[in-house]
C-alpha cells in the first residue's frame, strides 16, 4: 500500500510537471468519456422513455376500424369501414367483469361560451374511458360525469385545463355553459395530462386533453347532429396476464357479429400500435448501441493517444528509469509505477469528462424537455457515469502497459549511458 501510495504521488507530480502535455494526452480520452456518458445517457432516456410508457399500456386492448394506407404515401390513408354501438356492446359482453370498456369519438367544433368563440376539439366517451385512460389524464377540479347522467341524457361536460384558462370562463369555469353546434353542455370537471401534473409521469400519449371537451358519448349521438358513430373501442383490462386471451375472444366474437366469412375480410385492427410501439423500443435499444459504439470509437483514440504520450515519456526519462534500477527499483516496481500514472491521466481525463458531460446533458434536457413538454427528460443515467469510470481505468490500463512494460525492460547501464 505504501509503494502503491507512493507511485500516486510520482503521477501527480509528473502530470503537474508537464500540464501542456498532460493536457493533450487525456485530450483524447476526455472527448471520448464525453461521447461514451452523453450519447449512452440520451440513448437510455430515450429508452426508459418508451419502455415506461409501453408499461403503462400493457393492460390496453384498441379496436379501430380497418384503414387502407397509401404505399407511396404513408400518412394518406382511407378509413374502409366502421365501429358500431352493436361492436362496443359486442366486445362490452366479452370483457364483462374482466375490465372496462368504453367508445371514443372526437371531431373539432367551434363552441361558444358568454357570446365568445373558441376552437376546441370534443371527445364522445363512456364515462368508463376516464378509470382507461387514467395513466395520461388527471382530474384537477370539479368532477367526472357518470353512467347514470349519460343513460339520462345529461348535457354535463369535463374539460381540459388548458381550455379552462381561457379567458372565455372568467376565472372558474365549473357550472358554466358551453354551447356545442345549437346544445349547451355544463361544465362540471377539469382533466390535464398527468405529465404536466406529475413531473415523474411519463406518457407517449399524442393525446392532449389540454384543449379537449370530454361529453358523454350517447348523449352527443343524441344531441349533436356531426357525431359519428365510435371512432374507437377501448378495453383495459383488470389482469393483464388475461389480455390476450380477452384479445382473442374480441377478435372472434366481432368476427361472428360482423359476418365475417374468410381472415382476409376481417374489418377491424386490434391494437394496431402495439407494432410501432414495440418497433420503437428496438429503434431506442439500436440508438443506445450505435451512440455507444461511436463513443468507444473516440475512446480508442483517445487512448492511442495516452500510450503515444507515455512512450514518448519513457524515451525521455530514461535517466530517471536508470537511477531508480540502481538503488534497487526491480521490473515489477516500474511497471507499477508507470501504469499506475497511466491511469491516473485517464481516471483525471474520465472525471473531467463526466463533469463536462453533466454540463452538456443539462442543456440538452432544458431543451428537450421543452420542446416535448416534459414527456422526455435527458439524465446522466448511473450505468453511464459507472461505465465511463470503468472505461478511464480500462483505458489506463490499455495505454500504459506497452509504455510500463518499455520501461521495464530497460537496462541499468543502457539507460545511464543513453542520458
Amino acid at each position: 500500500m505504501r509503494k502503491l501510495w507512493e507511485y500516486i504521488i510520482f503521477g501527480t507530480e509528473f502530470i503537474r510537471e508537464h500540464k501542456l502535455r498532460s493536457f493533450l494526452a487525456i485530450l483524447g480520452i476526455v472527448i471520448g468519456i464525453i461521447s461514451v456518458t452523453t450519447t449512452l445517457s440520451v440513448g437510455y432516456s430515450i429508452k426508459h422513455t418508451v419502455e415506461k410508457s409501453l408499461q403503462s399500456q400493457i393492460n390496453i386492448i384498441s379496436i379501430f376500424p380497418s384503414v387502407s394506407i397509401n404505399q407511396k404515401r404513408l400518412e394518406n390513408y382511407e378509413i374502409e369501414s366502421s365501429l358500431t354501438d352493436e361492436d362496443k356492446k359486442v366486445v362490452e359482453d366479452v370483457v364483462g367483469q374482466r375490465g372496462l370498456t368504453s367508445v371514443s369519438s372526437a371531431m373539432d367544433v367551434e363552441i361558444e361560451v358568454n357570446g365568445e368563440f373558441e376552437n376546441s376539439t370534443v371527445a364522445m366517451i363512456n364515462p368508463e374511458y376516464f378509470d382507461i385512460k387514467n395513466n395520461i389524464m388527471v382530474l384537477t377540479g370539479g368532477r367526472l360525469f357518470t353512467n347514470q347522467e349519460e343513460k339520462m341524457n345529461e348535457k354535463v361536460a369535463v374539460i381540459g385545463k388548458e381550455l379552462a384558462e381561457k379567458n372565455i370562463f372568467d376565472g372558474n369555469p365549473i357550472g358554466k355553459e358551453i354551447m356545442i353546434e345549437d346544445t349547451y353542455f355544463t361544465v362540471v370537471g377539469i382533466v390535464n395530462n398527468v405529465s404536466d401534473e406529475n413531473e415523474d409521469a411519463i406518457s407517449l400519449s399524442t393525446s392532449d386533453v389540454g384543449n379537449t371537451i370530454f361529453v358523454p358519448y350517447m348523449t352527443a349521438k343524441l344531441n349533436l347532429s356531426s357525431a359519428e358513430d365510435p371512432q374507437s373501442i377501448i378495453v383495459r383490462v383488470d389482469n393483464k396476464d388475461e389480455k390476450e386471451k380477452i384479445e382473442n375472444e374480441i377478435t372472434f366474437a366481432l368476427i361472428r357479429s360482423r359476418d365475417i366469412m374468410a381472415m382476409d375480410d376481417i374489418d377491424f385492427m386490434i391494437n394496431p400500435n402495439e407494432f410501432f410501439e414495440n418497433m420503437d423500443k428496438k429503434v431506442a435499444t439500436y440508438i443506445t448501441l450505435f451512440l455507444g459504439l461511436i463513443g468507444a470509437i473516440s475512446l480508442i483514440v483517445g487512448v492511442i493517444g495516452v500510450m503515444n504520450i507515455m512512450l514518448v515519456s519513457v524515451t525521455e526519462r530514461k535517466m530517471e528509469i536508470g537511477i531508480r534500477k540502481a538503488l534497487g527499483a526491480t521490473r515489477k516496481d516500474l511497471l507499477a509505477q508507470f501504469l499506475v500514472e497511466s491511469i491516473l491521466l485517464t481516471l483525471l481525463s474520465g472525471i473531467i469528462g463526466i463533469v463536462i458531460s453533466f454540463c452538456i446533458l443539462f442543456v440538452i434536457n432544458f431543451f428537450v424537455k421543452k420542446s416535448t413538454e416534459g414527456v422526455l427528460k435527458i439524465t446522466l443515467s448511473l450505468e453511464s457515469l459507472i461505465l465511463a469510470l470503468a472505461c478511464s481505468i480500462i483505458a489506463g490500463i490499455i495505454s500504459g502497459v506497452y509504455p510500463s512494460m518499455q520501461a521495464a525492460k530497460l537496462k541499468t547501464i543502457e539507460t545511464l549511458r543513453a542520458q
